[in-house]
């Protein structure tokens, strides 16, 4: 029920404007910037049945041919994975002015629209974990991370 809900409202922001990113723990790569179509305030009020846009921008730090997106949902203290619409955990699918591979130092722009499909409401406060991450040598590197703070009216 979780799982298209929150892939939507983890980037907080005017429309397409900046907002505060907050950093995921143990010092992984942020964002440069985070955008949400229609979110006039932070954090990022959302209702199911939306359809949110978002782009979120980064460096890439080492060249890879693969992007993967992964999502995981905090609500009342218990996290877990955000399950996708077909084909957007392949991040490659939704760069924007830029394509796989992708090199060392590039800047990056990931963005999509995800509907909203949850069965909370009613002013729920949840914090979404957005990652991009790809494989190399057998093992996850994260290119990006964020946290995000959302309401679920």
């Amino acid at each position: 029920m979780l799982s298209y809900l929150l892939a939507v409202a983890f980037i907080p922001a005017v429309v397409f404007g900046h907002h505060h990113i907050l950093p995921c723990p143990g010092g992984l790569p942020t964002p440069t910037a985070v955008r949400v179509q229609g979110c006039d305030s932070f954090p990022c009020y959302i209702n199911s049945g939306d359809l949110v846009s978002y782009e979120v921008d980064f460096v890439q730090p080492h060249t890879t041919d693969a992007l993967t997106l992964a999502l995981n949902a905090t609500v009342f203290g218990v996290e877990r994975e955000v399950t996708l619409p077909p084909g957007a955990s392949n991040a490659c699918n939704s760069l924007i002015g830029a394509s796989c591979p992708v090199s060392e130092g590039q800047s990056v722009t990931q963005g999509t629209t995800i509907p909203v499909f949850t069965e909370y409401h009613g002013g729920i406060p949840a914090q979404l974990r957005f990652q991009i991450s790809h494989t190399m040598h057998g093992h996850e590197h994260i290119c990006v991370c964020t946290l995000v703070n959302f309401i679920i009216n």
